[in-house]
């Protein structure tokens, strides 16, 4: 009897709820932070010349070297290197993420702008997130084209 009279001062409420918000169902992200994923941050204006490379030393410290293009070229020939892309990430978290990728090169074809840069969305299906390359003025685009589609006074 007493829970009840608790639950029913909440009536009112969930009623409201009830008639002023229909429950959608929808894919919840279980993670909106993946670890994998790391904030963007404005890249230095400098420009390095080609055939500059980083790694990470024995005690983590980021580190630059320079090698000639043909030493680079060798070098993935003989699979000692992988070629990695920066892919910049809107999802339904705030601001942009970045990852870096290996890619095929059917697809660098296809998505890598003139910076060697990838841009790409994350959704999740199942809870699962589900990257989708785009091209870099699609992706621009993306925040305008969401409040479109989302926008409840145009008709389908």
């Amino acid at each position: 009897m007493m829970i009840s009279s608790i639950l029913a001062a909440f009536l009112g409420t969930w009623k409201k709820l009830k008639d002023n918000f229909n429950i959608v169902e929808d894919d919840i992200p279980f993670d909106e932070n993946p670890s994998d994923l790391k904030d963007y941050q404005l890249e230095p204006d400098e420009k390095k010349p080609d055939g500059t490379i980083q790694y990470y030393d024995e005690h983590e410290n980021l580190k630059e070297k320079w090698l000639p293009p043909e030493q680079i070229n060798e070098l993935l020939k003989k699979g000692g290197a992988k070629r990695l892309y920066k892919v910049f990430i809107k999802g339904p978290w705030d601001g942009i993420k970045e990852m870096l990728w290996e890619l095929p090169d059917e697809t660098v074809e296809k998505f890598v702008d003139d910076k060697g840069y990838v841009y790409a969305t994350c959704a999740y299906e199942k809870g699962e997130p589900k990257y989708i390359l785009t091209k870099k003025r699609i992706w621009e685009k993306t925040d305008e084209v969401e409040s479109i589609m989302m926008a409840s006074n145009l008709s389908e």
